[in-house]
């Protein structure tokens, strides 16, 4: 699912990932972190697609959010009239 969107030849390091025990809900168009709040709508959705995506390969909260928004504006730059 990720394919493409995060950067070739990053690694996931131990402290990154989170353990599948304390694993966060995934998020969704009602319920996304704060940070995503000021997106348009079409980039905050891509963005959410892809914190989820990054939460269930075991990133850790912080880190997907950044990420997924980073890659959502590099999408919307690339696809969206």
């Amino acid at each position: 699912m990720l394919h493409g969107l995060v950067k070739r030849g990053t690694s996931v390091h131990a402290k990154d990932r989170i353990s599948s025990e304390s694993q966060p809900m995934p998020w969704n168009e009602d319920h996304f972190p704060p940070s995503m709040m000021h997106l348009p709508l079409i980039v905050r959705a891509k963005a959410i697609e892809i914190a989820n995506a990054l939460l269930a390969e075991g990133y850790d909260e912080g880190r997907a959010i950044r990420i997924a928004i980073a890659q959502a504006k590099r999408w919307a730059a690339r696809s969206v009239p």
